[in-house]
């Protein structure tokens, strides 16, 4: 039987000292947010596999396994982490398939100033009534 926590162990999240904080923003660009998130990395029993799952799915955002982005992509080495469009994009959403409530939110923006603009736009030009017969006649 393997150990619950070994790097292999596709369920290793269960085991993460993360899985009861889903308050804490692991995303967060403010230092005393990450010092937080970092701290209850630093003695995680999963903190291998999770860095490891990050660096695999090239997940450039957030804290994983006690590591910035910057970190896993320097350990990631000429296999760079993919650049995707932050949260909250309606590019993240429709090219990305995220789904996250920023990503929904983003896309729901975006289409409505994309409807708002064409029906305002289809109002300031008159249409062209469809011509009949040969405009040569």
């Amino acid at each position: 039987m393997k150990h619950p926590n070994a790097p292999h162990d596709r369920n290793w999240h269960r085991h993460a000292a993360c899985r009861d904080k889903p308050n804490l923003d692991w995303h967060s660009d403010e230092p005393v947010i990450r010092q937080r998130c970092l701290a209850i990395c630093r003695n995680c029993t999963v903190r291998a596999p999770c860095g490891d799952t990050a660096i695999s799915l090239r997940d450039p955002w957030g804290i994983w396994g006690g590591q910035s982005p910057d970190e896993r992509d320097r350990l990631a080495g000429d296999e760079h982490l993919r650049i995707l469009p932050p949260h909250g994009n309606n590019s993240r959403y429709v090219k990305h398939s995220c789904r996250c409530d920023a990503c929904r939110a983003g896309h729901t923006s975006y289409e409505h100033a994309r409807r708002q603009s064409a029906s305002q736009q289809e109002l300031q030009e008159p249409r062209t009534p469809l011509l009949q017969g040969n405009p040569l006649d």
